[in-house]
């Protein structure tokens, strides 16, 4: 009987020094740490996870914010265009929000995202949690506000407003992605007044380059007479959701590798004075940036989906990147420009989100 214990107690020893378990450094304490397991042949299996979903496993800040104060007003924007590259063939019911611009207009948050579930309700069941599609899709989504009809939706079971996000209405239309090439465009539309005040209409495309269409996804009424974006708060961010009937203590995660960048602003290539990544530590640390430069020079192959790669991010998920990395990494610096980058760590680009918030509405 001792003998077939000490057999069992050895065999295990055997199984946990060679079952690929990566452990990773959590605030939370050592027994809370969350565990990744390598799937066949790149899926992780996250374990023992205590932060609850959805997590945001990298940010990626396109800084703007320098010693010049001639250049800390907010862009005038009638047209923006920021492309998101599909690198690798997904599984039409992976958990990814790829999110390739996030900002904020004068106390107003807002974004954008390619997913593969999308949320429905209307006026005649108002902010209660939603119908959920499974379907890929694209949202544009604003904060602040639950009014419906301020919203413009492409498709007639595609709109949303809710409170479960903070207060929100969204835009939300299927639209099948894959592997490719796509720019995401907002444009302004037409002004239009609304209890006394001015209000400016902002709709969103999808081009699609493979198959070069122009599809929209809907417009969002903003409580403005012009798009200002602050300059300091251009995001984009993967996250990974919580889909029906899935528990965050056993999660499986697709491997992943996309690019954000590109960015034009009024028919003007933007570049920016720095990149930087943030990983949060609360979550399991299996994403990992890189300038769209480096990454060609092991995926050639993908140069034709990536325009400005001087300027653009890609973001691999996978057990590739399983490494211990800082918290914030700076990814990029414009040595061109004559201004001086302020580059903000993530707390103050977060409290510029937060001051935006809590501006008392217009």
């Amino acid at each position: 009987m001792n003998y077939r214990k000490t057999l069992v107690l050895f065999t295990s020893l055997l199984l946990l020094m060679f079952s690929g378990i990566s452990f990773h450094t959590s605030t939370r304490g050592q027994q809370d740490q969350p565990k990744v397991l390598s799937g066949q042949p790149d899926t992780l299996k996250v374990l023992n996870v205590d932060t609850p979903l959805p997590w945001h496993l990298v940010d990626i800040d396109w800084q703007e914010f320098h010693t010049n104060e001639k250049h800390t007003e907010p862009f005038l924007v009638s047209r923006l265009t920021v492309d998101i590259a599909i690198l690798s063939e997904l599984r039409v019911d992976s958990p990814y929000f790829l999110c390739p611009f996030n900002s904020a207009i004068a106390g107003h948050s807002f974004y954008s995202g390619f997913t593969t579930a999308r949320n429905h309700n209307s006026p005649k069941t108002p902010y209660l949690k939603p119908e959920i599609k499974l379907e890929q899709s694209v949202i544009f989504r604003r904060w602040r506000d639950l009014d419906y009809t301020a919203i413009l939706p492409a498709v007639s079971d595609g709109l949303c407003a809710g409170k479960w996000e903070d207060d929100f209405i969204s835009a939300e239309t299927p639209y099948k992605w894959s592997r490719g090439l796509y720019t995401v465009e907002y444009s302004e539309m037409y002004s239009e007044y609304v209890r006394g005040r001015s209000h400016r209409w902002v709709a969103m495309f999808v081009y699609s380059h493979a198959l070069q269409t122009r599809t929209f996804i809907g417009a969002l009424r903003f409580p403005f007479e012009r798009l200002a974006i602050i300059r300091q708060l251009f995001t984009s961010f993967v996250e990974v959701y919580a889909r029906p009937q899935q528990k965050a203590e056993r999660f499986t995660i697709p491997p992943l590798r996309v690019g954000f960048g590109n960015i034009i602003i009024n028919g003007d290539k933007h570049e920016p004075l720095a990149i930087t990544a943030y990983y949060p530590r609360e979550v399991p640390q299996i994403a990992k940036a890189m300038m769209a430069t480096d990454y060609l020079k092991d995926y050639p192959d993908d140069r034709a989906l990536l325009r400005a790669p001087a300027t653009s991010v890609v973001v691999i998920v996978g057990k590739d990147s399983l490494t211990h990395r800082t918290e914030k990494e700076v990814l990029y610096e414009n040595k061109k420009s004559h201004l001086t980058p302020v580059i903000l760590d993530r707390d103050q680009i977060e409290a510029l989100f937060k001051d935006q918030y809590s501006r008392p509405k217009r």
